[in-house]
């Protein structure tokens, strides 16, 4: 993200108060059917290098989904829409690294996400003994939610394994991925633009940053 760590402290801190303020079912209608961008947005932040922000995307998120299961009784919504969105998040990041100058081997890729994956971590690790923003009851969805985003992520890195060799080159990526969906698209007699698979999906978006 171009802006500074301050200014996104501080968008992170009124959308708090904002949250905080009317509760989440209110928060929830205002975005309606933008959630998936904010998704996007808290999920970049939480892979944010600064710590503080993504200290500060962790706890919005905690605030979130802890409001959304107090005011409607469930967050399976929420959980789909994050977990839809992850994928395209995932990609971006290794764009963005890779257009810097960033990634060279695997293992780059795999640390550019580390931060997600800490994030991740912090949220599944919540204690609802000492945040009562949390019901107890909401636990096992929680871990359900952050194990299946590490899962994601995981697919992607054995996706870009599997079709790099050794040596991480985008542009042959995106070309053995695009070999195999058309492949695929002739097998069971539908178009190519009308497939949807969120691996394949991630990685063309990132080669073609």
């Amino acid at each position: 993200s171009p802006q500074s760590s301050v200014t996104l402290l501080r968008t992170l801190g009124g959308s708090a108060h904002s949250l905080d303020r009317f509760g989440a079912r209110v928060f929830l209608a205002a975005t309606g059917h933008r959630f998936q961008h904010w998704g996007r947005i808290i999920l970049s932040l939480m892979n944010s290098t600064e710590l503080s922000v993504r200290s500060m995307a962790v706890d919005f998120f905690v605030s979130l989904i802890g409001g959304a299961f107090n005011d409607i009784g469930s967050i399976d919504a929420e959980m789909t829409c994050i977990l839809t969105v992850m994928p395209e998040v995932v990609a971006r990041e290794i764009a963005l690294y890779n257009v810097s100058g960033l990634l060279h081997t695997m293992d780059d890729v795999e640390s550019c996400l580390w931060p997600l994956r800490r994030a991740l971590a912090d949220v599944e690790d919540t204690n609802p003994l000492d945040d009562d923003r949390i019901d107890p009851q909401i636990m096992p969805s929680i871990r359900t939610l952050c194990r299946t985003g590490q899962a994601i992520i995981d697919g992607v890195f054995i996706e870009m394994r599997l079709c790099c060799s050794g040596s991480l080159d985008l542009e042959k990526i995106m070309i053995a991925q695009q070999q195999a969906f058309e492949a695929k698209s002739r097998c069971i007699g539908t178009g190519v633009n009308k497939i949807f698979d969120a691996d394949e999906e991630s990685l063309f978006e990132a080669t073609n940053y």
